[in-house]
């Protein structure tokens, strides 16, 4: 990883879970922040405490099954680089209230509204990732109840350095066997 290169990890839908968390962790470490969109069904500051005491970042969001720990809706300045000279400014919910399993028009609009370069959703259970405009939309698919075709477990990495446009070519999807 180059220096002022940051990478995130991407979760969401583990519903009560935390074995493929912890998988995935542990696959993409280091990573300078974990962004969860939605339906933990835990308190992750538990379940990432030693993570998080070592200087790790953790933005979190509610999803349709989760008690109201988290807010509906992030909006996340990421710093980029060991140096934080620029930020990638991230949209974050879980989209149930966003009509994900449609257009992603209202997601688009919010992403505009909020001067976000990248959106990052989940509710369906599939992972995705594609541009939509300048905007770039990640859904990590979930952890623990997969819908996509393989049925794996998936999260999402997105890599971002500070002199770059933000495409489709930053994130990738990952699954764990």
């Amino acid at each position: 990883m180059q220096n002022n290169t940051t990478k995130l990890l991407l979760l969401a839908d583990n519903h009560g879970s935390a074995n493929h968390m912890y998988s995935a962790l542990l696959n993409e470490q280091p990573v300078d922040a974990i962004l969860h969109a939605g339906d933990a069904n835990l308190h992750l500051e538990d379940y990432l405490a030693v993570y998080l005491k070592h200087g790790g970042r953790l933005y979190a969001v509610q999803g349709n099954t989760d008690e109201e720990a988290y807010p509906k809706q992030l909006v996340i300045n990421v710093p980029i680089g060991p140096e934080e000279t620029s930020v990638c400014r991230i949209l974050m919910v879980h989209g149930h209230d966003h009509g994900v399993y449609g257009s992603m028009d209202r997601l688009y609009y919010a992403a505009k509204e909020n001067g976000a370069s990248v959106v990052v959703f989940a509710h369906t259970h599939f992972p995705v990732v594609f541009m939509e405009g300048d905007v770039l939309f990640i859904n990590p698919g979930s952890l623990e109840k997969p819908r996509q075709e393989n049925r794996l477990p998936s999260y999402a990495v997105l890599t971002i350095t500070d002199d770059e446009n933000i495409t489709e070519k930053n994130a990738e999807i990952m699954y764990l066997e």
